[in-house]
């Protein structure tokens, strides 16, 4: 399966999408004015991903901001890894935010209740 590597610039989050390294990692700030552009790439990848995926996928959330937009798209996302998840396979998020950012805490928490799969929060 092809990796998909993107570098982050001033809209857009890093991405590293690796299956043979087993390097699943969104960081950045996200905030596209078409987030369907940037992200529906990023959810087919992973549809493509749970037909066979690695005995574990652990995907890091290292966001510092992102917009609404961004947020329905790491959604989508996580509802295809919620997917992998009900369907046997083992799936965790790694969630990290500042310190000092509660904001993105409470989104992560917001996010692990909404969806059935395991969540880690890591403070950085």
């Amino acid at each position: 399966m092809e990796k998909l590597v993107l570098s982050a610039t001033d809209e857009f989050p890093s991405v590293i999408l690796d299956k043979s390294s087993s390097k699943f990692e969104i960081a950045g700030i996200s905030i596209p004015h078409n987030s369907s552009d940037f992200y529906s790439p990023l959810v087919d990848w992973f549809k493509k991903y749970c037909k066979n995926p690695n005995p574990e996928t652990v995907l890091e959330c290292k966001l510092d901001y992102f917009n609404t937009s961004s947020h329905k798209y790491l959604t989508e996302i996580f509802k295809v890894l919620d997917t992998l998840h009900h369907n046997g396979g083992k799936v965790k998020i790694l969630w990290y935010y500042n310190v000092e950012d509660e904001d993105m805490k409470l989104i992560g928490q917001e996010l692990s209740h909404f969806l059935e799969l395991p969540f880690e929060f890591k403070e950085f």
